[in-house]
């Protein structure tokens, strides 16, 4: 895993949802978020929710975890950390990261979000090279953002990259059957599309 950035508020009414924290895609990347919460009042749920915006414009989506976004603090206890799971995002993609605390939370809490990488999952940990190459019908397409999934709904991401300028991208790979889905904007690709690993 690799830091990205941070961002760091205090003194802050988390009684409502408050953006804590904004993180723009410099490239395609698997991002988590952690999230630290300090002079919190404690003695209840305390909630952390990520949205995404595709390509930095229109339609903001509220990103639903998998196992939900809560932590329950327990009384007497004033600080806390929640960890999110692993978001695909595309270059110019923007996360945008709320916290919600307790009524009682209205002037002392202190917040620090910290932006990661999970570098585990970029070229993949399989045994065979594997090289897709993406053009637009004749040309080799540079820059189209790539990832590998085991799943039809995609969202076991094995490995993920960017094509180069000759529309390549490589990625280890186990042998087996995998879904490959592709992004570009400006272009219209036909997503999954199923790939099979000798």
């Amino acid at each position: 895993m690799r830091f990205l950035e941070a961002d760091t508020l205090s003194n802050q009414n988390i009684a409502t949802e408050l953006l804590a924290g904004t993180y723009t895609a410099d490239a395609a990347r698997e991002v988590f978020v952690r999230v630290f919460l300090a002079q919190i009042a404690g003695a209840g749920a305390y909630e952390s929710t990520m949205m995404v915006q595709r390509r930095g414009a229109g339609t903001v989506y509220r990103h639903v975890p998998a196992g939900g976004g809560y932590v329950f603090v327990p009384s007497g206890t004033t600080s806390a950390c929640m960890t999110t799971e692993v978001v695909p995002m595309a270059t110019t993609d923007v996360m945008t990261v709320y916290v919600k605390g307790l009524a009682a939370d209205t002037t002392t809490p202190d917040i620090v979000i910290e932006f990661w990488e999970d570098e585990t999952v970029q070229a993949g940990a399989g045994a065979v090279s594997e090289t897709i190459t993406i053009n637009d019908g004749v040309l080799p397409l540079d820059g189209v953002e790539v990832w590998v999934t085991t799943d039809t709904g995609g969202s076991n991401i094995v490995a993920s990259g960017e094509t180069d300028t000759a529309g390549h991208v490589t990625f280890m790979l186990d042998a087996g059957s995998y879904w490959v889905w592709k992004q570009l904007s400006g272009y219209t690709f036909t997503n999954p599309q199923l790939l099979t690993v000798t």
